[in-house]
């Protein structure tokens, strides 16, 4: 395998030498190109299903607060002394009052504490809308006194 480039003048094989090294610079310049553009495409998809997934999570959360703000029912008298008798619970007092822009119940239960969170599950999965104050659990010699305080908005009573 003989060669004549070296018997080639000088300045032709510094042009082919050239030339290889821009074509293979070229070449290299070119597949980093493409290959940052592949990257840049893929992240751009990413983006899309991230964007996606997104949209359909919020119309979820949307979708999930309208049905709840919907969905939530004040409570009556009368669905209180159900749950009440339902759940093993005695009511011991019950005091009634308004302020300017509430309505309170002051409410005093005797009976044991498991029967009063089946109480407040029973509330929660009938979907009843329930503000807790001033809530105390004393303990007495077979049962405790649960006292707390169900506040009502006033224009919503």
């Amino acid at each position: 395998m003989k060669s004549d480039f070296f018997n080639r003048p000088l300045w032709q094989q510094y042009t082919i030498g050239f030339v290889t090294i821009i074509t293979m610079i070229i070449i290299s310049y070119l597949f980093f190109i493409e290959d940052i553009a592949n990257q840049a495409k893929q992240q751009f998809k990413q983006h899309q299903i991230q964007s996606e997934k997104i949209k359909q999570l919020q119309t979820q959360i949307d979708r999930y607060q309208t049905q709840m703000n919907r969905s939530f029912i004040l409570l009556s008298e009368k669905d209180f002394a159900h749950a009440i008798t339902q759940n093993q619970l005695t009511l011991h007092a019950f005091r009634y009052y308004r302020t300017d822009n509430k309505t309170m119940w002051d409410i005093e239960l005797h009976g044991q504490f498991a029967n009063f969170l089946n109480l407040l599950s029973t509330f929660n999965h009938n979907s009843y809308y329930i503000d807790l104050s001033d809530f105390r659990i004393i303990r007495q010699h077979n049962y405790l006194i649960i006292s707390f305080t169900l506040s009502f908005d006033q224009e919503t009573t």
